[in-house]
């Protein structure tokens, strides 16, 4: 996983939204919880993606829902 974090990492620096989302989608699909957060957060504020803050709400309850602190905490919001 730190190689998948690393090389995100660098497409969002590029500025390469497109693959970062396409990875996030698969990896949230595969229930890996931390893509459901981050792809959560890019449907809330806009990031390379239309704003959807019901997809961005589903994803924050997935990731909870899969043991993700994260995802509870980005879900108090709503």
């Amino acid at each position: 996983m730190l190689f998948f974090t690393i090389m995100l990492s660098y497409q969002v620096m590029a500025g390469d939204f497109e693959t970062v989302i396409e990875y996030f989608q698969f990896a949230a699909k595969q229930g890996y919880t931390r893509a459901q957060t981050l792809l959560g957060v890019m449907y809330y504020y806009g990031l390379g993606i239309n704003k959807d803050y019901m997809k961005s709400k589903v994803l924050f309850n997935q990731a909870c829902d899969n043991g993700s602190n994260d995802g509870g905490l980005n879900r108090e919001g709503f």
